[in-house]
């Protein structure tokens, strides 16, 4: 993602759904600008505060996880300042997020038996079902927004 081996300008599209937070919102933003004809799409995914001022163990789990995770008027704020023209965004339905937590959940159940004796692959197992929870608990706070934007 840091060295994308293409001539500029080249796409008429860029997608990317829940990977610019790699590189960071702004830099994907900045990095994958150049790659865009005039007048190209970006599309992106980004985990962003639905409310100010969230509970203090939602505030914390993602201080630890995502520190960069902004507000959706801060990310657009950062797309008007990249130079693109905001064509709209939406917030991933909970539903969306179901999808992906239900087969989630199983797996770290089936792996925490065939690594229970591993404290790393625990640790690891530990936080996504912490996600979880904190996403049963505090779903109104924070979510998914795709941001739909194009190169002026």
């Amino acid at each position: 993602m840091f060295s994308l081996d293409f001539a500029p300008h080249s796409f008429d599209i860029l997608w990317s759904e829940g990977a610019i937070y790699i590189m960071g919102f702004e830099t994907g933003l900045k990095s994958w600008q150049t790659l865009l004809k005039t007048g190209g799409y970006l599309v992106v995914s980004e985990l962003c505060w639905l409310q100010p001022n969230p509970p203090t163990e939602v505030k914390q789990f993602w201080q630890t996880n995502y520190p960069d995770m902004k507000t959706i008027n801060d990310n657009l704020q950062l797309i008007a300042a990249s130079g693109y023209r905001q064509i709209g965004h939406f917030v991933l339905s909970e539903s969306s997020w179901w999808n992906y937590y239900t087969p989630l959940k199983e797996r770290v159940e089936d792996l925490r038996q065939k690594y229970n004796n591993d404290p790393q692959a625990n640790q690891v197992l530990d936080n996504e079902f912490q996600e979880i929870e904190i996403y049963q608990k505090y779903f109104d706070w924070y979510g998914y927004v795709f941001y739909i934007m194009q190169v002026q």
